[in-house]
């Protein structure tokens, strides 16, 4: 999330990360779309007890809406940033966030 993670900007003290600063790609609001930002990037098996570990606001159904437009917007940005030609490349990540997208979904309850 941070995406900014360099030495210089880790607070170390005796051996133990006691502050990140440069937070600047962050945004502060819905907490559900930090929980569908994490699902979308989190291995499968660390999501069962993500879930679990923040309970009803992670199967809340506005996840899953914050979850279509992360990946559609990747998809999106992605196809823009992306030479168009790349037709390879574009139908790679379209297939990759979808069958990520449906793994979340059977994840869910």
């Amino acid at each position: 999330m941070h995406q900014d993670l360099t030495p210089a900007n880790f607070f170390i003290t005796d051996n133990r990360v006691s502050g990140v600063i440069d937070f600047g790609n962050l945004i502060a609001g819905d907490p559900r779309y930090d929980i569908a930002m994490w699902l979308l990037y989190q291995e499968p098996q660390d999501q069962i007890s993500f879930i679990e570990g923040y309970g009803e606001l992670a199967n809340d159904p506005m996840v899953v809406k914050y979850l279509l437009i992360i990946i559609v917007n990747k998809i999106l940005f992605t196809s823009t940033t992306h030479k168009k030609d790349d037709k390879e490349y574009l139908d790679k990540l379209r297939e990759t966030s979808l069958s990520k997208l449906r793994d979340i979904l059977s994840a869910i309850k």
